[in-house]
């Protein structure tokens, strides 16, 4: 054990002189750019302009979005008490649907966004403080019991909520998380994440089988359990490297494009149904992490595969199609990150019950992929030593 950090170091270095990593890394990268501002799509809406209201002008979501964060910069840091709504209600004009839209685009967009949050509710503008947040509060137990919650479970969601500051400090969200944002193009990355795992981690046994050397590695058995960490460790830190190379990729084209204005703003500014008492940034953090503990459980399958087989090409090809096939499958896809990260998973209110209580989808998330890895890892040590006692 003692010659472990040296066995380590090789590893990693035979690892990072592969080019086949770096091309891999380098096209992934490129597709995670991509997936980040190539494939968002110009929804927006169409608003009527003119004195005489003939004319449709298209406003584009990131247009409208910039022009409402100009009028809600002044509404930062306030909190949403009465003398909030109070103004809110004499600011805004008695206007509804288009009219009001274009009222709030052309004219004055400091309360279209808190306006949006109490008409999200079913409510109107006249409402007060406590009322909104009474609305709310009754809101949220509808939504539960339509999704068929135990008492114990909605006693932890109410658990949750009661972590989350009232009245609210109102912060404009940060615009990467918009509809078409961060939140649900992350889920382009799911076969993006698996091929760079399994190209780090394919060859990790099958190398020394093709190149006839393993007779050699299997003959001291004092050498096997050192070399299998050593081997694992590099692999683990390609898996993770890739992951940071991947997901920081994409992460640093959100940011340049929209900046970190509102990543503190509370997750409820996003979205009112939100019951994590957590802010934006934090759900981004927990996504990426979910993310790379996910390419760590694909890489894992893949050294599996390469203990197992002694082939590389199918300890390469044989992850990436898996685990297109379980997003593909109603039992799996509910845990894999494409329905675990994206917008409508943050609203998931499924609970899975643990001694002790009650875990959420997102701690389900961060918890189910290290032990899948660690699973797996098991397993081709397994394979591992089987193979060496057949030498």
């Amino acid at each position: 054990m003692k010659n472990l950090g040296t066995l380590y170091g090789y590893e990693v270095k035979k690892l990072l002189k592969r080019p086949l990593t770096w091309i891999v890394a380098l096209l992934m990268m490129a597709a995670a750019v991509y997936a980040a501002l190539g494939l968002r799509t110009q929804i927006g809406y169409r608003l009527y302009s003119g004195p005489d209201g003939d004319a449709m002008e298209f406003i584009s979501e990131d247009a409208w979005n910039v022009r409402m964060l100009e009028g809600a910069r002044a509404l930062n840091g306030q909190r949403m008490d009465e003398a909030f709504f109070q103004a809110m209600r004499e600011n805004v004009p008695d206007l509804s649907g288009d009219e009001l839209r274009l009222w709030f685009y052309y004219e004055d967009p400091t309360y279209s966004h808190a306006y949006h949050m109490v008409t999200g509710m079913g409510e109107d503008l006249g409402i007060t403080a406590a009322q909104f947040y009474e609305a709310r509060r009754e809101f949220m137990e509808t939504r539960w019991e339509n999704y068929g919650l135990s008492e114990e479970e909605k006693d932890y969601w109410r658990a949750m909520e009661a972590q989350i500051e009232e009245p609210y400090i109102y912060e404009y969200p940060w615009n990467g998380a918009g509809l078409n944002g961060f939140f649900t193009t992350m889920y382009t990355l799911i076969v993006p994440l698996a091929l760079a795992a399994a190209v780090c981690l394919c060859p990790i046994f099958s190398e020394e089988a093709v190149r006839k050397v393993d007779m050699l590695i299997f003959a001291g058995r004092e050498c096997r359990l050192p070399l299998y960490l050593a081997k694992i460790l590099a692999g683990i830190t390609g898996a993770l490297l890739m992951a940071a190379l991947i997901l920081g990729a994409h992460t640093a084209a959100y940011l340049i494009a929209f900046g970190v204005e509102g990543l503190d703003a509370p997750l409820q500014m996003v979205d009112i149904v939100y019951s994590l008492p957590v802010n934006i940034g934090q759900a981004l953090l927990y996504m990426l992490l979910m993310l790379a503990m996910y390419t760590l459980a694909c890489g894992a399958l893949a050294a599996l595969l390469s203990a197992l087989t002694r082939k590389t090409a199918a300890a390469l090809i044989i992850p990436v199609i898996f685990t297109f096939g379980l997003t593909q499958s109603r039992l799996t896809a509910p845990y894999l990150p494409h329905n675990l990260i994206t917008w409508d998973g943050l609203q998931n209110v499924s609970l899975f019950r643990v001694p002790g209580g009650y875990l959420n989808i997102f701690q389900v998330g961060i918890l189910l992929y290290p032990l899948t890895a660690l699973l797996l890892f098991t397993l081709c040590w397994l394979c591992w030593r089987r193979w060496a006692a057949g030498k």
